[in-house]
């Protein structure tokens, strides 16, 4: 491999690293928007690009790497949907983290994404208790 695809290949992962790092810090509630779900869509996207690009991963980066770096944008997207109050657009990006990285091995990662699909699946259709209702049921 060409040492000047190497470094190509670098940079474009550590621009993309740098990118999801930039975009963590927004997903919490009360700072997250659209656009940062659109944003770790996109990086996510990216890393799965240079996996089918023409151009090949350096042998210290393996597929696996990058694969648990495409799970990472997309549980981080499915943590910003949550924030957004958007449980079916958190599920979808749970699933693709949960694929994305089962593809690279990373069973605890995936197993983590489950259970949150499973917390998600639980409340789902409105189980979640609310402050009217616990009153209604509250003992007089």
């Amino acid at each position: 491999m060409k040492d000047s695809h190497v470094v190509l290949m670098r940079h474009r992962l550590l621009a993309l690293d740098r990118r999801y790092l930039f975009a963590l810090p927004n997903i919490t509630v009360g700072r997250v928007t659209r656009e940062i779900v659109s944003e770790l869509q996109q990086i996510a996207g990216e890393y799965d690009e240079l996996l089918k690009g023409e151009l090949t991963l350096p042998a210290r980066l393996s597929e696996a790497t990058v694969r648990t770096k495409i799970g990472d944008a997309l549980g981080s997207a499915a943590w910003a949907c949550e924030a957004l109050h958007e449980p079916e657009q958190a599920r979808v990006h749970f699933v693709a983290a949960a694929i994305a990285y089962t593809r690279a091995g990373a069973s605890e990662q995936a197993r983590r994404c489950r259970m949150e699909l499973h917390r998600l699946n639980f409340y789902r259709g409105g189980d979640l208790p609310s402050a009217s209702r616990l009153q209604h049921q509250a003992p007089r």
